[in-house]
């Protein structure tokens, strides 16, 4: 028995079947599973740390230590490096609008956690904390979202 081959040869991957000529190459006109992971990794890994910010903050308005602020600012600043690196990818890609007011957000970001630690120095002022701590988080959304 002999098997003529196509000129087509049919790939089955799963519930997608792809079709490629005989070079081997796939039809680019969707984005690749690998870019859609990695976008989805990296919004789950965001939504974490947004989680993680959220439960900190929690417990600083209970029990302010240096050790909880501390951890506070960190969460906050890599939150703010990745929504930095985001914006390097839309610049690559020649987006631009929205530029400035992105940047604004992040000095006001950094002053408000200024604030809050001269607040935390002060421990009289827990209701001035908790509106911080909202303000940086409404930043971090603006950011990020």
């Amino acid at each position: 028995m002999r098997v003529k081959k196509a000129s087509k040869e049919t790939l089955s991957g799963g519930e997608f079947g792809k079709t490629s000529k005989k070079s081997g190459q796939f039809p680019t006109s969707q984005p690749s599973t690998a870019s859609v992971f990695s976008a989805s990794l990296e919004d789950a890994e965001i939504r974490e740390l947004l989680e993680r910010l959220d439960i900190i903050g929690r417990k600083l308005s209970v029990f302010p230590a240096e050790a909880l602020l501390l951890q506070y600012r960190k969460l906050v600043a890599e939150l703010v490096r990745r929504a930095v690196a985001g914006l390097r990818v839309r610049r690559d890609m020649k987006w631009r609008r929205g530029d400035r007011n992105f940047f604004v957000i992040v000095e006001r970001t950094e002053s408000m956690l200024d604030e809050l630690e001269i607040v935390f120095a002060r421990e009289g002022e827990r209701t001035r904390m908790l509106q911080i701590m909202e303000e940086i988080k409404g930043c971090l959304f603006s950011l990020l979202f």
